[in-house]
């Protein structure tokens, strides 16, 4: 399946003003340093040290791993980049994890080969979603989860899977305001609960 360079995927979203917007574009492999903020960000690590984020950013900026520049979208606020999100066919993700984990154990000394599944075929996988903390509640979150459900539907995805902290409620009722439903639990480096959406 590909998408990328399809019309669809540039969208503007009208905000507060009509001066204030949000767009959303494929990332480039200049943009990586971003999508690995955005994958920091989204497991709750706000200010990494620069070295680690740096070796991140050079695993971002290859074409066959999971949090791959090629698998993400930019949100633009005004023309400036605040956001990212990463997602995939699930049935790319055990090549993914099998190029990536390797990567991951050597840059942070950890196996993370004991983390469960996170997705499997049949779902578009949202692997990571974040905005800059200065433009949240500005719609930017909403904008990139509605253009990753718009893909899928592209794509003719079924299911659109993403897992979630049970303690963060905040991200938890944004979810489910786009329709996504708990349709199980998943052992990462804690419990997550899963969600899915619905599109058939």
């Amino acid at each position: 399946m590909t998408y990328r360079g399809h019309p669809l995927f540039v969208l503007t979203y009208n905000t507060m003003t009509d001066t204030e917007h949000i767009a959303i574009r494929s990332a480039t492999i200049g943009d990586a340093l971003l999508v690995a903020r955005t994958v920091l960000r989204a497991v709750d690590v706000p200010h990494p040290d620069e070295k680690g984020l740096a070796k991140l950013a050079e695993l971002c900026r290859q074409p066959n791993v999971l949090y791959s520049w090629s698998n993400s979208d930019v949100a633009l606020f005004d023309g400036v980049p605040v956001g990212a999100i990463t997602a995939y066919n699930g049935a790319d993700y055990p090549r993914l994890r099998a190029n990536t984990f390797p990567i991951l154990q050597a840059i942070t000394g950890y196996d993370f080969n004991s983390l469960d599944q996170e997705t499997t075929e049949g779902e578009y996988y949202i692997d990571s979603v974040a905005v800059d903390p200065e433009h949240r509640h500005k719609g930017v979150g909403t904008a990139l989860l509605s253009h990753a459900i718009a893909k899928a539907k592209v794509l003719g995805a079924p299911l659109v899977t993403l897992v979630v902290d049970p303690d963060n409620p905040s991200a938890m009722s944004l979810y489910q305001s786009l329709g996504f439903e708990p349709i199980g639990r998943i052992r990462l480096f804690t419990e997550y609960v899963k969600l899915g959406c619905r599109l058939t």
